[in-house]
């Protein structure tokens, strides 16, 4: 049971920093893009080039795999948008679990031009990365789940090993005082604790026995 709460906390503690991690580093990166994709923005958004906005964009949708890019006016207008469209019911979940564990705020940026902003910019990150972390996280829990097994299946043979050679060894006493009255014998000490109260009980009567004979 030790050995099963120390998997359980070392599996816990693994989960807990894997999750941190992947939000880290899943944040970090869509706030590069977005920085990245921005300083592309800023000249066709000056001259007003919806062509090259348009060809921009979908090139980083390709490029990053990315779940939605939108450019937006400061006031709120829609400049240009683009979405992958797929609504199977576990990119749905596994899309919802994201935007939960994604911050709403990364992947938003200003694009400015002279220190004024020009737009806003908002993009979302496919559901790949998520997924892979999920399957990462199965693959370690049910790793986990058979090393547990194997540790447990381990100690069970172990302790019945000594449980057997505890009880052969009580048995043969136990023959010997029946047979030869040698009530000299006593049981030896055992690994298992409960056992030890069984010996001890049947040592003291054995005492008790030899003091008897003796009188």
């Amino acid at each position: 049971l030790q050995s099963i709460s120390l998997l359980s906390l070392c599996v816990l503690g693994l989960l807990v920093i894997s999750t941190h991690s992947f939000k880290y580093y899943n944040e970090l990166n869509l706030n590069l893009i977005a920085q990245a994709l921005s300083d592309q923005l800023q000249a066709p958004l000056v001259f007003d080039n919806r062509t090259e906005i348009k060809d921009i964009i979908e090139n980083y949708m390709t490029r990053y795999e990315l779940a939605e890019i939108q450019l937006s006016h400061p006031q709120g207008e829609i400049i240009y948008a683009v979405e992958q469209q797929q609504t199977t019911p576990t990119f749905t979940i596994v899309k919802n679990l994201q935007h939960k564990l994604i911050s709403e705020k990364a992947g938003q940026y200003d694009v400015t031009h002279n220190g004024v902003t020009i737009a806003k910019l908002a993009i979302q990150s496919n559901v790949s990365p998520m997924i892979n972390f999920i399957n990462m996280l199965l693959i370690i829990f049910i790793a986990c789940i058979i090393f547990a097994v194997i540790i447990v299946w381990i100690s069970t043979r172990f302790i019945d090993k000594k449980l057997h050679q505890s009880l052969q060894v009580l048995r043969e006493i136990t023959d010997d005082v029946a047979t030869r009255k040698a009530f000299h014998l006593r049981v030896p000490k055992s690994n298992i604790s409960e056992f030890n109260n069984i010996s001890n009980s049947f040592n003291l009567l054995l005492n008790e026995i030899q003091s008897w004979d003796h009188q």
